[in-house]
């Protein structure tokens, strides 16, 4: 099965992509592709979400971003968002701990836990092919498929060159086992037999 996650589609993160207007509907294009694509193919579709305090942690060193209730944590205008069957993890809920993993997040919080909420997502989904994309000023995007890569073994992962916006700094493409094909559309054309997620 195919699971889409979507990192990072929100007001204060896309914006600090600085990337032009006709770059950031462009963007947002891409992503409402995949979203398509994938729910067309009967895919699970997930949102990770920055969600943060207002005095949270990561704030004392850093600029605030995507305050709880604030236009800034607001999904960017346009994006498809929401669709019947799809499902949100949040990032940053805990007050006084932060990852830039989507796979970190256990929520609520618990020390004892031993699987992220997106990790069981995956598994409950029977994912063989993970497909990220969105915005990724923090390194988000690119921690989450590192993490994908330990926690999950032989799952594919797909990472389309149009509809992911990275830091310049970013290597994440440099790694022959993430595949970054110019669009999920070319990729599907393409598309082998792949295992299944083992968590």
């Amino acid at each position: 099965m195919i699971s889409l996650l979507v990192v990072g589609m929100q007001v204060d993160k896309v914006g600090a992509m600085r990337l032009s207007s006709a770059h950031q509907q462009q963007l947002v294009r891409a992503v409402n592709s995949c979203v398509e694509m994938v729910a067309q193919r009967g895919g699970k579709i997930i949102y990770a979400l920055d969600l943060h305090h207002p005095k949270h942690s990561s704030f004392v060193n850093g600029e605030k971003h995507c305050v709880l209730g604030t236009l800034g944590a607001e999904p960017v205008v346009g994006l498809h968002f929401g669709q019947a069957g799809s499902d949100i993890v949040f990032r940053g809920l805990d007050r006084d701990g932060d990852s830039s993993d989507a796979f970190w997040i256990t929520e609520p919080p618990h020390e004892d836990a031993t699987e992220s909420r997106l990790g069981q997502m995956l598994r409950h989904h029977c994912t063989q092919l993970l497909i990220v994309c969105g915005a990724s000023p923090d390194g988000c995007i690119e921690s989450t498929v590192a993490s994908a890569r330990l926690r999950a073994g032989a799952l594919t992962i797909c990472v389309p060159l149009d509809a992911t916006a990275l830091a310049t700094s970013s290597t994440l493409y440099e790694d022959t086992a993430v595949l970054a094909p110019a669009t999920l559309a070319e990729y599907f054309e393409k598309a082998a037999v792949v295992p299944i997620f083992e968590g």
